[in-house]
C-alpha cells in the first residue's frame, strides 16, 4: 500500500504571511515548506506514506494549516480531517475542502488536495493516463551529449 497526498493550494487566506501546511498519518507528520504569500498558496507538494501494515478503513489524514511566525509561536488556521474509507474503495480522490478552526467552526479557508491509495496488490481505483505522462519542458532532456565527441564534418 502506498498512500500519496498532493498538496495544490491553500485559498482565501487571511493577510499576509509565512504558510505551511502538517500532513499527519498513522503518526508520523510531514510539512510542506514555508511559502510568503497572500490570500492563495500554491504549494504543489507531494506526500507519500509507503506501504506498512494492514490498511484499516477507520484511518484518519490530518492536515493543519499555519500561519508561520519568525517572533511568535506558529498560528493554527485551520484543521481538516478525512475519513480514508472512500479512498480505499476508489483509489484516488480530488478534494477542495474547507477547513475548521479550534472552535470546530467552518473557515473562509479552503485547500486542495489529490489523494491516491494503492494496496500491495495494485488492485484500487482505475489508472488515468495522466498517470503515465512525463512533461518535459525542454527537447535537450532525451539528449545526453559526450562532450568529448567531435562532429565529422
Amino acid at each position: 500500500m502506498a498512500l500519496s497526498v498532493s498538496i495544490k493550494r491553500v485559498s482565501q487566506l487571511p493577510g499576509t504571511g509565512e504558510r505551511q501546511v502538517h500532513i499527519s498519518f498513522r503518526g508520523f507528520t510531514q510539512k510542506t515548506k514555508k511559502i510568503r504569500c497572500g490570500q492563495e498558496a500554491i504549494f504543489g507538494e507531494l506526500f507519500r506514506w509507503p506501504h506498512y501494515g494492514k490498511f484499516i478503513m477507520e484511518e484518519m489524514l490530518i492536515i493543519k494549516v499555519y500561519n508561520c511566525s519568525k517572533v511568535f509561536s506558529n498560528r493554527l488556521l485551520g484543521t481538516l480531517v478525512i475519513s480514508l474509507q472512500q479512498l480505499v474503495m476508489s483509489g484516488r480522490l480530488n478534494i477542495r475542502e474547507a477547513l475548521v478552526d479550534k472552535n470546530h467552526s467552518i473557515t473562509r479557508i479552503y485547500i486542495e488536495l489529490d489523494l491516491r491509495y494503492q494496496p500491495p496488490d495494485g488492485a484500487a481505483g482505475t489508472w488515468v493516463e495522466e498517470d503515465f505522462i512525463y512533461q518535459m519542458k525542454d527537447s535537450s532532456e532525451v539528449i545526453i551529449r559526450n562532450a568529448g565527441f567531435e562532429e565529422l564534418e
